[in-house]
């Protein structure tokens, strides 16, 4: 049959211009359209017939065999279909050939199944030729899930990577694909749909990106952009510079909110209810682009507080001066954090008024405190009149509200500063387990920080306390009767600062257990009129003080009447009074290692007090050391006398140049007994009983680089000899025997002397048995000591207290255990004269 792209061609040749122009002839014309007329007419005969129910076409048999009908719409869908005629026009019936020629198929799921078992219904026949379109009513809860279409066998969905989805993989609501395969209904995708919506809204954002930005200079000038041509458009408004982007849809609440203008935009054209100008950004918000200056005039309150209203992260960036708030701020949000990228002292400031600070939460509100929240980086200043600085509250807080609902547990205050708190504390922690590390008071502060409460199981780290005019660390129940535990203070610095009202103490602790302070740094203390660097009244207990350094000040530097204390490794100078004071007879605990400083004075001593007199106080004698103490203002003698009643006092005393180490055995004071004596002019030292080591068979008499010239002694060295220490017990092995006969004896003389001695050569006898193929370090007879070498050492006046030593090596030879090895060879040797003359 003729085609009418040939009847109709362009050119006499097809696609030859040179061939000139086609002319169209009628009875090709005539044959194209006959075509047609004979496919439209065999179609009307046989075909293009439709009915709305297979009834409808059984009563209807007056079409020729092999016509063609459709059913659509039958009650019974699988009655749906194509249809064949059988038989001639009149007689005959019609047979179902085939489904509906339909791409997909659209199944209906009401909820008539289960969430695992789902009954779906469509107006057609399902078959494997058609995607089928099917909704989710509700989410399934186990695995796998089935399907039956129209009561139909039940087929298991599957994704079509042919796993069973996933428990919750098909959400409510949710449209899926698929076809009929054997018996499972197959998904057109796995289950990554939130992936691939992730991916399909990146795509429509980069594409939102890619429309060219406009650049309106100010707000005004944003609102006015036509939104049917610029969806993108970058705002360069001082401070509010960023990018925003056009969103339909209801964003009335948002802007509502959003009074300054700092996310949420409304176009002036637009309903609030149709769209916003929405900026685009991820993570922390800016103050400034809600209007803050930082120009150290403007009063940046409301629009800082407008940053926080939003519960993300709030960054302050530096200010060109500094940002100027007249009432608190802080997080308000769980979870939120305000910080700067780098701390500036000072750079958020209430010049005006006496309002505190900076509060984690909202005091006003019924939520009150916030938990896990943070500031970072912040340096704030306050005025004479400031009533505090940093507020960590709970619900049991004096000025709190018993009906709030949370508190500022498991915040962070990293990196901040507090200034010029005029009629406060500069931090206050009322609240458990937050974290407060690098923290600084520096100056002008009335208080430094005041923990209590609820303050359990806080962590400070690197807290800097400098002229307060009052207390700087007070540690109390504030009045409420509520004791605070598991306090950690870690390299703590408080200097220059006054004292409480109650024991005139830099740092004032009560109401409290399990406190410990490691790492305390502690100078001038006395320098506004306080008395102790440290106070633990009598309600506390379980207090630890680890490593104390003091530079003079006050009268004492630690005054203790807690119950179960233990004081270790405390330095100090320029103490008026006792190192360490015990109040009274019902303090106990231990003391260790106080160490008083080079130029050390003092009208006190190391330890004293009431309670030190008791029995409840252990003095660690053995850890308790000093360096450079001079006695020199009179009589040059020390007494350290057994307080908990013991058999024996001991003093140091230095008497005609001769210094003395005496005891009482009988606790008395005659101290007639001499341990040890020291004569400098002689040189040499005097034992008066036994010298012995701390410890059994550990310790050297010299070592290999400092040896003893010559040991006298009454008889010789007893060495352990006891069966029960020694193991592997057995004859010596000729092989050694026989190493040890070609070992020889020499006579020689020590470098520098003069004298001529009988003896071994250690490397001579370490070559004989590797000889014999014995390694001479398996036996205790040879010895090797390798050194480091030792600079000289002097002292602060730049004496030489040790000359040092060069590196070197040294072998060396056990005599008793050579003599005994050559008695041994001697013995065998003898043995077998005596056999060979027997025979």
């Amino acid at each position: 049959m003729a085609v009418a792209a040939t009847v109709f061609r362009d050119y006499e040749t097809d696609g030859v211009p040179s061939s000139g122009a086609h002319k169209v002839k009628k009875n090709e014309v005539r044959d194209l359209l006959a075509g047609y007329e004979l496919i439209i007419n065999a179609f009307l005969s046989n075909g293009g017939l439709i009915y709305s129910s297979l009834a409808s076409l059984n009563a209807d048999l007056a079409h020729g065999a092999n016509s063609m009908a459709w059913v659509i719409g039958d009650a019974t869908v699988a009655n749906n279909g194509i249809y064949r005629k059988n038989g001639a026009s009149g007689t005959g019936s019609w047979t179902r050939v085939s489904d509906l020629p339909f791409s997909f198929i659209i199944a209906s799921d009401v909820g008539a199944g289960t969430p695992n078992a789902i009954q779906a219904t469509t107006s057609i026949p399902v078959s494997a030729s058609a995607l089928i379109w099917m909704n989710v009513f509700e989410a399934n809860t186990a695995s796998p899930v089935t399907v039956q279409f129209n009561g139909g066998a039940a087929l298991t969905i599957k994704t079509n990577s042919g796993n069973n989805v996933a428990a919750g993989g098909l959400a409510a609501g949710m449209i899926v694909l698929g076809i009929v395969s054997g018996s499972m209904f197959r998904l057109v995708s796995d289950q990554a749909s939130a992936a691939l919506v992730a991916q399909a809204e990146a795509a429509a954002a980069a594409a939102l990106a890619a429309v060219p930005n406009v650049f309106p200079a100010t707000r005004t000038a944003l609102k006015a952009i036509d939104t049917a041509t610029h969806t993108a458009a970058f705002l360069r408004e001082a401070g509010r510079e960023g990018q925003f982007v056009w969103r339909g849809g209801d964003y009335s609440a948002q802007i509502a909110a959003d009074t300054l203008e700092g996310i949420y935009i409304k176009a002036d054209a637009i309903a609030a209810t149709s769209g916003a100008w929405v900026r685009a950004f991820d993570g922390a918000v800016n103050i400034m682009w809600f209007g803050a200056k930082g120009d150290g005039t403007t009063d940046d309150t409301a629009s800082i507080r407008a940053a926080i209203a939003t519960g993300r992260d709030v960054l302050f960036p530096k200010p060109t001066s500094f940002y100027s708030i007249t009432n608190e701020i802080g997080p308000k949000s769980v979870g939120q954090t305000l910080f700067a990228h780098v701390r500036i002292r000072g750079m958020i400031r209430n010049v005006t008024n006496s309002n505190r600070l900076a509060v984690f939460g909202d005091i006003s509100s019924n939520s009150g405190a916030v938990p896990q929240a943070g500031m970072i980086n912040l340096g704030f200043r306050g005025n004479a009149a400031t009533i505090g600085g940093i507020w960590l509250p709970s619900n049991q807080s004096p000025g709190g509200n018993a009906s709030w609902t949370d508190a500022s547990k498991d915040c962070q205050v990293i990196g901040c500063a507090v200034d010029n708190v005029g009629a406060g504390f500069a931090l206050t922690v009322h609240s458990w387990s937050n974290e407060i590390k690098n923290f600084t008071a520096y100056e002008d502060n009335a208080k430094g920080l005041e923990v209590g409460v609820d303050a359990n199981a806080n962590n400070f780290d690197g807290i800097y306390l400098t002229d307060c005019d009052g207390v700087s660390i007070h540690i109390t129940d504030v009045g409420t009767g509520r004791i605070s535990r598991n306090i950690s203070f870690t390299n703590t610095v408080v200097q220059q600062s006054g004292g409480d009202a109650t024991r005139n103490a830099c740092i004032a602790i009560s109401k409290a257990a399990n406190v410990v302070f490691n790492g305390l740094y502690l100078e001038g203390n006395n320098a506004k009129g306080a008395t102790r660097s440290l106070y633990a009244d009598n309600t506390v207990t379980a207090l630890v003080v680890n490593g104390v350094n003091h530079l003079s000040g006050g009268a004492a530097v630690l005054s203790l009447d807690a119950i179960g204390f233990f004081v270790a490794g405390v330095t100090s100078t320029g103490v008026s009074g006792n190192i360490i004071e015990v109040i009274s007879t019902g303090a106990s605990g231990f003391i260790a290692a106080v160490k008083v400083e080079v130029g050390f004075t003092s009208s006190g001593g190391l330890v004293g007090g009431a309670g030190f007199q008791g029995s409840n106080v252990t003095w660690l004698q053995d850890r308790t050391f000093f360096n450079d103490f001079t006695v020199s203002s009179f009589n040059p003698t020390i007494n350290m006398i057994d307080q908990s009643g013991g058999v024996a006092n001991f003093r140091v005393r230095a008497d005609a140049g001769t210094l003395r180490l005496q005891s009482d055995n009988a606790g008395g004071t005659t101290f007639a007994t001499e341990g040890i004596r020291l004569t400098p002019s002689v040189p040499e030292g005097v034992v008066n009983g036994v010298w012995r080591p701390d410890s059994d068979n550990d310790r050297t008499l010299g070592t290999a680089v400092r040896r003893w010239s010559v040991v006298y002694a009454g008889t010789g060295s007893i060495n352990t000899s006891d069966e029960n220490e020694k193991r592997e017990i057995e004859a010596i092995l000729d092989a050694v025997l026989d190493a040890w006969g070609a070992v020889e004896w020499y006579q020689f003389k020590f470098d520098g002397r003069v004298r001529t001695h009988i003896g071994l050569v250690a490397q001579r006898v370490k070559t004989v048995f590797e000889a014999h193929g014995l390694d001479p370090f398996e036996f205790g007879l040879l010895c090797y000591d390798v050194w480091e070498k030792r600079e000289p050492l002097y002292n602060a006046d730049g004496e030489l207290v040790d000359p040092g030593y060069e590196a070197g090596e040294r072998y060396g030879i056990r005599y008793e255990e050579a003599l005994a090895l050559e008695a041994a060879y001697q013995r065998r040797r003898l043995e077998r004269i005596e056999q060979r003359l027997a025979q």
